[in-house]
């Protein structure tokens, strides 16, 4: 069961990377030095998990534009997401994860305005409606 769950979540973040197209786009946000990319947005780092993270901590400093977050922690997978706060980055966050030793990175860019399908602006997280607005919570009694 552990060793399906370990897999089902490799893969989820493996899929990830098809939602943002073919385009080559992730050479925006830094990595450490002699990372090897493996594929769009993927690269393998040459530090193990901690001084990975410890990289990332370091460069980005006691700024409040990054947010780290654990997602995964098990004893054969462990992941993090730096979440970046500054809207004119080009990248929205970087996933960090340690499986069967190796440590990879995966860049997440951040979507061009007018792109998102989701009515989010990029820069401040609201949400337009569009031509399919929701109902008032309380729209009075029904007659």
């Amino acid at each position: 069961m552990v060793y399906r769950v370990a897999h089902t979540i490799i893969a989820c973040l493996f899929l990830i990377d098809v939602a943002y197209g073919e385009k080559d786009d992730c050479n925006i946000a830094p990595l450490p030095e002699g990372s090897t990319k493996i594929e769009r947005c993927r690269y393998k780092s040459p530090k193990n998990y901690t001084d990975t993270i410890k990289y990332y901590k370091k460069l980005t400093g006691a700024s409040q534009n990054y947010e780290f977050k654990k997602i995964i922690v098990r004893s054969d997978l462990r992941a993090i997401h730096i979440k970046n706060n500054n809207p004119s980055s080009k990248w929205e966050g970087i996933n960090i994860y340690e499986y069967k030793r190796e440590t990879r990175i995966f860049i997440i860019p951040r979507e061009e305005t007018g792109r998102s399908s989701n009515g989010r602006t990029t820069d401040s997280g609201s949400v337009y409606l569009g031509s399919n607005p929701s109902l008032p919570a309380n729209h009075g009694p029904i007659v």
